[in-house]
């Protein structure tokens, strides 16, 4: 926009903001660098943990009121949404999932690590809950907390790899494994999700990886396991292609549509640069400024 304006007031106008918003871009970036290097400080980490469990407490309290006193009594779906909770703004979660992603998942495993007993149990409650976080994209924030504690990472904050129960913080893998709303409603909900995505300008592919990630630890544990047989086997059974597993299969099998198709289109322009290149005489006539192009387009499809 500068650019096509340059030397008029518009122009002008439009560089300097330009400007200011890249500098607000590269401030904000330190501050989060700055943030993550507090984090690593086992004080700190300590803290982060305590802020986020209090959220998490507090959030589950508005929910479900009646499970205040026995926290164990909760059960879902939750009750209808009382006016307290609908008061409550959006971003009390993300707040949860923003403070505790700064720290390295290694922080909260280990015999001395910081509890976040109510986080996890939070986040196996409203990834199952709709009707209280309608927005896909918290419900997805709250995936890629579980998703990231499941994959851990080494000190310096570098992943591990797959996910894995023995990666995760102790509070979410007795939840995973022994918490009965996370055995009958995490896997469903997971698979709501993962459909419920494709309506939000969130990105859908990345979130969609989390939820498999997630899905992928979960089905090494022989309760969740059956949950996902037992729901696939209702839905075969139905012939509802409108129940939630007919949405999960309808969106798995179009993303793999789709990406196979980007696969075979990347794969093409692969082939292409290679025969063109493969050809030395016509290869070097061409500029040098062509030839570096097409050597970075295929570059960036493999």
């Amino acid at each position: 926009v500068a650019a096509s304006g340059a030397g008029t007031p518009e122009g002008g106008a439009a560089a300097r903001d330009a400007e200011e918003a890249r500098s607000y871009v590269q401030s904000l970036t330190g501050y989060t660098v700055l943030l993550q290097v507090a984090s690593r400080e086992r004080g700190a980490a300590a803290a982060v943990a305590g802020f986020a469990r209090l959220a998490a407490a507090y959030a589950l309290h508005e929910a479900a009121p009646a499970a205040a006193a026995d926290p164990s009594s909760l059960t879902l779906p939750l009750p209808p949404p009382t006016d307290d909770w609908r008061v409550l703004p959006e971003h009390l979660l993300s707040a949860v999932t923003d403070a505790l992603a700064l720290a390295p998942p290694a922080t909260f495993s280990g015999p001395t690590a910081p509890r976040v007993d109510e986080v996890v149990r939070a986040a196996v409650v409203f990834i199952a809950s709709p009707t209280h976080v309608r927005n896909p994209a918290v419900r997805s924030q709250l995936v890629g907390l579980l998703e990231g504690w499941l994959a851990g990472s080494d000190d310096d904050g570098t992943p591990r790899g797959g996910p894995a129960l023995e990666s995760a913080p102790p509070a979410l893998a007795a939840a995973l494994q022994c918490d009965a709303l996370a055995r009958d409603h995490l896997v469903p909900s997971l698979l709501r999700l993962y459909a419920d995505i494709e309506s939000s300008p969130y990105e859908k592919y990345t979130v969609r990886l989390q939820i498999a990630r997630v899905l992928k630890a979960v089905w090494r544990i022989d309760a969740h396991r059956a949950t996902w047989l037992s729901a696939a086997s209702a839905a075969a059974a139905s012939g509802d292609s409108g129940c939630v597993y007919g949405r999960f299969a309808h969106h798995l099998l179009t993303d793999a549509t789709f990406l196979l198709d980007e696969a075979l289109l990347k794969l093409r322009v692969v082939a292409d640069v290679e025969r063109a290149a493969a050809d030395g005489p016509a290869w070097a006539a061409l500029p040098a400024a062509t030839r570096t192009e097409r050597e970075a387009e295929a570059d960036a499809a493999r």
